[in-house]
């Protein structure tokens, strides 16, 4: 999906939940504009869209990275069965990743390289553990019985369930780490950094600028702690800050200290 589509689709679902002018859709725009805009009984609205991703952390570990290359190993995996196998199955994998821990020793995270190495392996190793029709295995990096590590270091484990009764099958990585909290993340503190920027660039005259920053709970990459709540108000130009929690259909208005707003 491109990035105007991912936008609108998100501008359509904040819009849906938060109820605001329910017969007025905002339409996307060019910049230097904000990304969306509406005409409104109390003049024009402008509004700037930003999804909220994790940055690298201190020890350089990049969760986006780490997601993509975790997609597609999982894609390759698939092919590559699938090419001598026919039964069906969905699989999950949890790829070891210790991002935003801080340790002595280099930390464990997913490469591009891993693509040609994991995929393979994979495979192979779904294609020799098949279960039966309708149930699953879950296979742990570190065989108890055996005593030994039957995966590889970046692979904590893989749990295979045989869907062969369906018309389809998934085959996907599974991603933890430490999840920040959202209003002290680099990624919060840099989003809204950069959008303070834009409104000095615009050309039309608004009678109000928003910011919807988007987060999302059913990805690692997007997902923030909320358990922290803000001391204070934050300091941006917009009139409004909203966090749109996409996976919870949550809104959330940020009370803000912008010195441009009107009084009285």
């Amino acid at each position: 999906m491109e990035k105007q589509q991912i936008e609108e689709a998100h501008l359509r679902s904040f819009w849906q939940v938060s109820g605001f002018y329910p017969d007025i859709l905002p339409i996307s725009q060019e910049p230097p504009e904000p990304d969306f805009f509406l005409e409104t009984p109390r003049g024009l609205i402008g509004i700037e869209h930003t999804q909220l991703i994790h940055q690298k952390d201190t020890n350089n570990v990049d969760p986006k990275i780490h997601e993509v290359v975790g997609e597609q190993i999982m894609q390759k995996a698939e092919s590559l069965y699938f090419k001598t196998n026919k039964i069906k199955l969905n699989v999950h994998v949890s790829f070891k990743t210790e991002y935003g821990l801080r340790l002595g020793s280099i930390p464990v995270s997913l490469a591009k390289s891993d693509v040609k190495t994991l995929s393979p392996f994979i495979a192979n190793f779904v294609a020799n553990h098949i279960p039966a029709e309708r149930s699953t295995i879950d296979f742990d990096g570190y065989d108890l019985e055996d005593g030994k590590e039957i995966l590889p270091e970046k692979i904590e484990s893989i749990t295979i369930s045989n869907t062969n009764y369906r018309d389809d099958s998934c085959w996907s990585p599974v991603t933890g780490g430490v999840v920040p909290p959202i209003f002290s993340s680099s990624a919060f503190l840099t989003a809204l950094s950069k959008k303070n920027e834009k409104p000095a660039n615009y050309l039309k005259k608004y009678a109000e600028i928003w910011l919807l920053m988007v987060e999302n709970d059913k990805r690692f990459t997007s997902y923030f702690d909320f358990n922290f709540p803000s001391t204070s108000q934050i300091e941006s130009v917009f009139d409004r800050v909203f966090i749109y929690r996409n996976g919870l259909n949550q809104v959330i208005e940020l009370e803000t200290l912008n010195k441009n707003k009107k009084t009285g």
